[in-house]
């Protein structure tokens, strides 16, 4: 049994309050969001797509456990809008509003009602301009934009299959097996999530022949995305280069997330960004019971249980991978926040409590208290942001996470271009390091970017990463000892030889290992750099 979707009611004054809102968020948050600095991930696919204009290709040349996808969003970004931090926020709140618009569809769509969209909006631009600069410009929030839109297109397909000739229907699962395969680019989970919404979707479809010809499109166009992936791959000479990354670096990646998962870590991550999780407590029961009563009960099967049941499906399915497969970082979770929301909002009209203003008001309360409004320190360069770049003194002011210190790095940075370093003439040992690399105009003389990340997640291979280091061709190597292990009081102490050289707890390191037993020759808080000696080179 099908039943159509009536369009939604449209009352312009329920809009009223949730436009200004977000335009209020906008131009209280808008300027320190795009201020932010950029972390160490995002820097890295952007060091990759300019190392690859110099024929250093990912993969082959450098070791990459990712799939491309980010690479072109992030080619792309500095190709048409250069070089700046600024520039690649600006791309990424311009995704962020693409999911907002998609999801605005979705739930307006689901509840039939505008208002439910419209305070989606709102709360999810709430979220995302509060929370650290670690949960923009990532992979994990990018790739909802497919999967919303493969689901919407999904909706669409089930409403009119029945009155669609064949090519037709091929045509429009073409269009969506397209956008899931382009969606997989970016991470390869996301082929879980469209064969459960197809799935799904089987309940609504009548006829074998129609299945057929719907699925035969959907896997036309997942496979069209990627040949073109491919294509891209072995034109560059970095395919054979990928398949071995897939077989001997991601299984280890993998497996290295459980060293990660700790009660202590997912608390802390919890209270970053606390109090958007509490959702999880109301959206996970909401979500499970759609699909029981969806799958179950066939009397109960129309076009608005599909849609709740699909939404919640992707959610659900989503929370499962963030927790079992992905390693336990903040902006894994950002997209899972923002389902919630879509979860809540998609069945605000079939429950009274989702729309009991108390409740509202009450849980967005919360959230703001922990946005920068009530944050002085945060507002205080509202205005400094839109006059021009922060210093760094200020960028430290503005940065939500004190990692890395931007007014230390500074003072690295500036040491380094007075060497007149160039090419790989620098190593950079540790992840929240490779801003300098792309300040600096440098190349990462070991094909090992991330070196202590990564000794960390393959310790069996830290024999490879030694030999690697030791015959590279760097002068320099730059090392952070708080993500290195010391505590940032003992990092930052400063011992009876004065603050240019390592504090009293450096004796801790086995200074007969390379980098450690290299010389220091400069140090900035927690950060020093080590001249590289020739006869330490085999």
């Amino acid at each position: 049994m099908t039943q159509d979707i009536d369009a939604p009611r449209s009352p312009v004054q329920d809009l009223i309050l949730p436009g200004f809102l977000c335009l209020f968020l906008l131009s209280a948050c808008g300027p320190l969001f795009l201020r932010l600095p950029v972390t160490n991930d995002a820097v890295l696919y952007d060091l990759e797509s300019r190392w690859l204009e110099d024929g250093i290709l990912p993969y082959r040349d450098i070791v990459e456990a990712n799939f491309p996808g980010v690479l072109v969003i992030h080619s792309s970004t500095r190709q048409l809008f250069g070089p700046s931090g600024e520039a690649l926020r600006i791309v990424d709140f311009f995704i962020f509003s693409l999911i907002l618009i998609v999801g605005f569809r979705l739930v307006s769509l689901i509840s039939r009602d505008f208002s439910s969209g419209a305070w989606f909006v709102v709360f999810g631009l709430l979220f995302y301009l509060s929370q650290t600069e670690w949960c923009h410009c990532q992979r994990d929030t990018w790739l909802l934009l497919p999967a919303l839109l493969g689901g919407l297109l999904r909706t669409n397909q089930v409403r009119r299959i029945q009155s669609s000739g064949s090519l037709t229907t091929f045509t429009r699962s073409l269009a969506e097996g397209l956008v899931w395969g382009a969606g997989i680019w970016l991470k390869p989970h996301l082929v879980i999530v469209c064969v459960v919404v197809w799935m799904l979707s089987l309940f609504m479809l009548s006829g074998i022949r129609r299945k057929l010809i719907d699925a035969s499109g959907l896997v036309a166009g997942g496979v069209i995305a990627g040949a073109v992936g491919l294509c891209w791959l072995i034109q560059v000479g970095a395919f054979e280069a990928f398949l071995a990354s897939l077989s001997e670096w991601n299984p280890g990646y993998l497996a290295a997330r459980t060293d990660n998962w700790t009660q202590q870590r997912y608390v802390e991550m919890s209270f970053r960004l606390a109090p958007w999780p509490l959702l999880h407590l109301i959206s996970l029961p909401i979500s499970l019971w759609s699909v029981v009563i969806f799958v179950s009960k066939s009397s109960e099967r129309n076009e608005s249980s599909f849609l709740r049941a699909g939404l919640s499906s992707i959610y659900l399915f989503w929370f499962l991978q963030a927790h079992l497969l992905q390693h336990l970082f903040d902006y894994v979770h950002v997209p899972l926040v923002i389902l919630a929301l879509l979860v809540l909002g998609a069945h605000a009209t079939e429950y009274r409590f989702l729309r009991m203003k108390g409740v509202i008001f009450t849980f967005a309360l919360l959230a703001a208290f922990t946005s920068p409004f009530f944050k002085p320190e945060q507002m205080q360069l509202w205005k400094p942001s839109l006059q021009g770049d922060l210093s760094p003194v200020q960028t430290d002011q503005l940065a939500r996470l004190q990692n890395p210190i931007w007014e230390d790095l500074a003072e690295i940075e500036s040491f380094l271009r007075k060497q007149d370093v160039q090419g790989k003439d620098v190593l950079m040992f540790n992840s929240d390091l490779v801003t300098l690399y792309w300040n600096l105009d440098l190349q990462s003389p070991t094909p090992y970017v991330y070196m202590f990340e990564l000794q960390f997640y393959f310790p069996d291979r830290k024999e490879l990463f030694l030999k690697s280091m030791e015959e590279g061709a760097q002068r320099f190597v730059v090392t952070d000892l708080v993500s290195c292990g010391l505590s940032l009081a003992k990092a930052e102490e400063i011992g009876p030889q004065g603050p240019l050289s390592p504090p009293p707890a450096y004796a801790r390191y086995k200074l007969t290992e390379y980098p450690w037993s290299e010389p220091v020759i400069f140090r900035s808080g927690r950060y020093m750099v080590h001249k590289v000696r020739t006869s330490a080179k085999r």
